[in-house]
């Protein structure tokens, strides 16, 4: 069974979420991978990471990071190996009481499609 390991960051702050996003990305030109590619290195089979405007101003912006790993078993080693380290840094980057806020789930993945390339 598929496991997908979604983290939610939320903030009113365009220039935070902004930093995240760029957390996130990383910098091709520079080599330097982003985190949802270290997710990816780190054991997860795919990484989707997504920016949701706010329908209304002052409301918050969320960005969603999905992460999808093969088994439970997969999911497992990540969070007692790379995980560990990954997450240090990201509380280093956006402490607990920063302007950006974040919450994790997994869940199993019951329906996957695609399109054909």
């Amino acid at each position: 069974m598929m496991i997908a390991y979604t983290v939610t960051a939320s903030t009113t702050d365009p220039a935070e979420a902004q930093r995240f996003l760029a957390w996130m990305a990383g910098d091709a030109e520079a080599g330097q991978p982003g985190h949802a590619a270290d997710v990816v290195a780190g054991g997860a089979l795919s990484a989707h990471v997504v920016r949701i405007d706010p329908s209304e101003a002052g409301e918050p912006i969320t960005v969603e990071c999905r992460y999808v790993f093969e088994s439970t078993e997969a999911f497992a080693a990540y969070e007692a190996g790379p995980a560990v380290a990954l997450r240090e840094e990201g509380r280093a980057l956006f402490p607990v009481d920063g302007p950006l806020s974040l919450s994790r789930s997994t869940g199993e993945v019951v329906v996957e499609a695609g399109i054909a390339r």
